[in-house]
């Protein structure tokens, strides 16, 4: 009795990720709608002449990176991550995908992308990323030869070789 219980909790508890994901991923398509919008119009420049990077940072408190990758996943996914047969692809899969776009791609070149990633865990889709750029991927590499040494500081995290 207790397994079907802890096996209900989970599955409502796991319902409950995925719906929260799918939420934030219909608010990242429309943050990056917004961000578009606002940097294609110069609306950022009012009288203060400041970079895009330099309004995004200070108005709304995040980096110019995830406001341009923001702006990318819209233009290059925005109508197929809303269709139905993507509503379960994760931003982050979007995000990983931008570099693997050929200039002028065609929908069916970003949906064949999207189908790619949609089935697979990230690890998964970053070895078959590195696949198609030629690279070796985490799956494949046996770690053997040179390998570098790093350090990292106990005190504040960071790593240098």
């Amino acid at each position: 009795m207790k397994d079907l219980q802890t096996g209900d909790r989970l599955y409502k508890h796991k319902q409950g990720v995925i719906d929260g994901l799918n939420t934030a991923k219909r608010g990242f398509l429309e943050a990056g709608r917004h961000l578009m919008i606002i940097q294609t119009g110069k609306l950022y420049q009012n009288e203060i002449k400041v970079s895009f990077a330099q309004w995004v940072e200070g108005e709304l408190g995040i980096s110019r990176s995830t406001a341009y990758q923001l702006i990318a996943v819209y233009e290059q996914f925005g109508d197929l991550l809303s269709a139905p047969e993507f509503e379960n692809l994760d931003y982050s899969k979007a995000v990983l995908l931008l570099p693997y776009i050929p200039d002028k791609a065609t929908v069916q070149q970003k949906e064949d992308l999207l189908h790619m990633a949609q089935g697979q865990t990230v690890r998964g889709l970053k070895d078959n990323l590195a696949n198609m750029a030629g690279k070796t991927a985490t799956d494949e590499c046996l770690h053997e030869g040179d390998n570098e040494i790093w350090n990292r500081c106990k005190k504040c995290g960071k790593f240098w070789k």
